[in-house]
């Protein structure tokens, strides 16, 4: 979950599918209309800001302790070899259980 769901949690999830084929991913940003459902349907929730998981501690500390946040600023474009290569580098060091 990034801020709109656009940039970084686009291209978050499709290089985690890539990295990952078995896994079920979906994306989503905290200021367009989502659904608490998908929160639940989410085994791990990956965000990008201390400001996004205080939001997902307001909605609700479950979905907080679900998340990781790998600290990329909202700086880059999506599809940006940037923002690729710093993405796969944080997505790598997530350990799978």
């Amino acid at each position: 979950m990034c801020n709109q769901g656009e940039n970084r949690s686009r291209m978050a999830a499709e290089l985690w599918k890539k990295m990952h084929p078995a896994h079920e991913v979906k994306y989503v940003g905290f200021y367009n209309n989502f659904d608490t459902d998908l929160l639940d349907w989410a085994d791990r929730i990956i965000v990008f800001e201390k400001q996004h998981e205080n939001e997902l501690k307001l909605i609700d500390v479950k979905y907080w302790r679900k998340s990781f946040n790998i600290s990329v600023a909202d700086l880059y474009s999506y599809n940006s070899s940037t923002l690729k290569a710093l993405l796969y580098k944080k997505l790598k060091s997530i350990e799978i259980k």
